[in-house]
Formats: structure tokens, sequence, C-alpha cells
């Protein structure tokens, strides 16, 4: 996800289309390093510890890319 703004816009689109069925996960299609996750929670929450986490390349995990067609059709025109 990209910022607050695509969340928010993903979470209004979803209750737009009358014919979406199933559910619908709003994630990142790819994995994050837990050495990423572990320094942004460092610098958010100082006063905790976290584990270092690993150094480890992105993985492609998952397909949003019905997601992303169901979000292109409520876009305004």
């Amino acid at each position: 996800m990209r910022n607050v703004e695509q969340a928010a816009f993903r979470a209004w689109a979803r209750l737009q289309v009358p014919d979406a069925h199933g559910r619908y996960l709003m994630s990142n299609p790819s994995t994050i390093p837990s050495k990423a996750v572990s320094e942004a929670l460092r610098s958010a929450f100082p006063q905790y510890k976290f584990p270092p986490g690993k150094d480890e390349p992105s993985k492609k995990v998952i397909d949003i890319s019905k997601v992303w067609t169901l979000v292109d059709a409520c876009r305004p025109s």
C-alpha cells in the first residue's frame, strides 16, 4: 500500500461495487524484509526493544490484480 489516501480509497471503493462478491484483502503483494519492519518499529517506539530482523529480498507472494480492477472500476472519470 502506498499511502493512507489509497487505503481509504480502496476501503470506499470496495463498498461501491454492487456486483462485488467474496472477500478482498487490501495488502502489499510482496513481503517486507523483517529488518525494515524492525527498524520502523524501533524508530516509532524507541522505549521498546525489537529484534534486528533479517535483510532479505522481497518476494511476491500474492496477486492483488482483482482488487486493482475493482478499484479502477470505481474511480470517477
